[in-house]
């Protein structure tokens, strides 16, 4: 009785070792995986990083176009008026025929 006794908790703690080896060994490579996940998620959070930096230069570009062509809009758009100020103001009995259109 004792012998089976004895062997049955030398197989148990044979078993045990295995499940604690076999536990570590796990441990590890989900570590190990751990550290690749990481280790990607930084290289896509700089590649992200960088396509956003670049996106934001064509922003500021296409803002600063867009500054100017309203810009050079408001030009225009003063000079036009300033124009049909200049006609408004020129006395109505003058033969207009003379003027170069507008």
């Amino acid at each position: 009785w004792m012998e089976d006794y004895e062997a049955t908790v030398a197989m148990l703690e044979a078993q045990i070792a295995e499940a604690k080896s076999l536990q570590k060994q796990v441990q590890e490579d989900l570590k190990q995986k751990l550290v690749k996940m990481e280790t990607k998620k930084e290289e896509l959070s700089t590649q992200v990083s960088q396509a956003g930096d670049g996106r934001q230069e064509q922003i500021l570009a296409a803002r600063q176009k867009v500054k100017k062509i309203k810009k050079e809009i408001r030009e225009k758009s003063k000079e036009i008026e300033d124009l049909h100020n200049e006609y408004d103001r020129v006395p109505k009995d003058i033969d207009r025929s003379l003027f170069p259109p507008i």
